[in-house]
């Protein structure tokens, strides 16, 4: 069971749709979403609650926590100044 009806979108979208649930036996299957919190990245760092490595603390930081708790602008660029983070 799809989201949304893929004959009435564009067909290069049709792998987006999301798929709300499955038939499976004659019984249906509801799919619950991805989990709360199931996105850890490799040091551990949940990026849905806002979480990102820092090298310099060597811990999962929010950065407009640690804008805010050591005075510098809170952008992308200026988290991975601080932080040392190598360039992705």
């Amino acid at each position: 069971i799809l989201e949304q009806n893929p004959f009435k979108i564009d067909p290069v979208k049709i792998k987006d749709i999301p798929i709300v649930g499955i038939v499976y036996k004659g019984k249906l299957k509801l799919n619950k979403g991805k989990q709360i919190g199931g996105d850890r990245d490799a040091h551990g760092c949940i990026g849905s609650a806002g979480y990102s490595w820092c090298e310099k603390t060597g811990s999962c930081e929010r950065p407009w926590e640690l804008a805010k708790k050591h005075d510098f602008e809170n952008t992308k660029a200026a988290f991975d100044i601080f932080c040392g983070n190598p360039d992705k």
